[in-house]
């Protein structure tokens, strides 16, 4: 879990930091969604769907819908550009979090729920710039029948991704980014959550043909269906499938009511078949962000371990492999078991 987190979700998350502002209890005004895994075989598409490269030359963009007319997309090319400023002027973005995943191998199947509170790149209040960031509690777990309440809280900052047990007061932190350079934790592809808003339609669509699909196509779950209603999907596959994690994302979007495209749920297909979803409800912009919730210092009385980033040995600036630390306060680090 943890690699995939780090990789795929996050790592689609805090330390010790409050996040009691957001709150865990399923939503009021959206049904929590109960998640059914995509099949692995491509499901039918919609009446007269794009071309299956979704690589079409001329832009089409949306057209300009009159006051209180939904939003139009003719093509995957047209959503994709409507994404690149779906982020304009928004600060923040939480949500409530359902992640699923089913494992194709073993057949078994895990589902965790918590909450999402992400921060769109700024500027501190020193003037510096503040990179994307993102804060996720896990804290329910469900693994076949039983349901068990397991926290399991992230956090990424731009560089480094801490990860925390609290009922066990263990922690581990990872440098994930070098030093000095910048990392989109939404970039598809490349970031731990596979939500693209605010990203270049070319760099998308230089590791992925797009294809526009009817928001219900492959989902079978009737709740899900409810939520993705009114909205659109977004069908990537890789076009160097050998050299891509993914053999296919998709991805839902659907306006708030003051029409900016919004994230709902993505699914991804692993190259080893495993299935993983996430599901956003409750959607909420620019939340306040409480103090220190996106902290990835190690908590104080904690046991853990301390990874510094490290490039792959064949590289002239290879750094030595990181030692286990311990926080402040803490006792030696013991294994994390993950």
């Amino acid at each position: 879990m943890t690699l995939l987190v780090a990789k795929l979700l996050a790592g689609w998350i805090a330390a010790l930091g409050s996040l009691a502002p957001i709150s865990i209890e399923p939503p009021k005004d959206e049904p929590k969604p109960a998640v059914q895994p995509a099949p692995t075989q491509p499901s039918t598409p919609a009446e007269n769907p794009p071309p299956a490269t979704g690589t079409t030359k001329v832009v089409q963009p949306a057209e300009t819908p009159k006051p209180g007319e939904p939003l139009k997309f003719a093509s995957a090319d047209a959503l994709l550009t409507a994404l690149e400023t779906a982020d304009k002027g928004m600060k923040s973005l939480s949500s409530e979090i359902l992640y699923d995943r089913l494992f194709e191998l073993e057949g078994d199947r895990q589902t965790r729920k918590g909450t999402l509170l992400f921060r769109n790149a700024s500027v501190g209040a020193d003037g510096k710039p503040l990179p994307r960031a993102f804060a996720i509690r896990f804290e329910w777990m469900q693994a076949g029948e039983r349901l068990e309440k397991r926290a399991n809280w992230y956090v990424f900052d731009g560089q480094w991704l801490l990860e925390t047990w609290p009922d066990e007061k263990r922690f581990k932190r990872r440098q994930l980014v070098a030093p000095g350079e910048v990392f989109d934790p939404l970039k598809i592809g490349e970031g731990p959550l596979p939500i693209p808003i605010g990203q270049k339609k070319d760099d998308i669509l230089a590791r992925y043909t797009a294809e526009l699909l009817d928001a219900a196509d492959g989902v079978e779950d009737a709740t899900q269906k409810q939520l993705v209603a009114s909205g659109w999907q977004l069908k990537l596959i890789p076009k160097n499938p050998e050299s891509d994690e993914f053999r296919e994302v998709r991805l839902w979007y659907r306006p708030d009511a003051g029409g900016r495209l919004l994230p709902r749920m993505a699914r991804t297909i692993v190259r080893s078949g495993d299935i993983s979803t996430v599901v956003l409800t409750s959607v909420k912009l620019d939340a306040d962000i409480p103090e220190g919730v996106l902290d990835t210092k190690p908590p104080q009385g904690f046991d853990g371990e301390v990874e510094e980033f490290r490039r792959p040995a064949n590289k002239p600036d290879a750094r030595p492999e990181a030692k286990p630390e311990a926080a402040p306060g803490a006792n030696p680090p013991k294994a994390s078991g993950e």
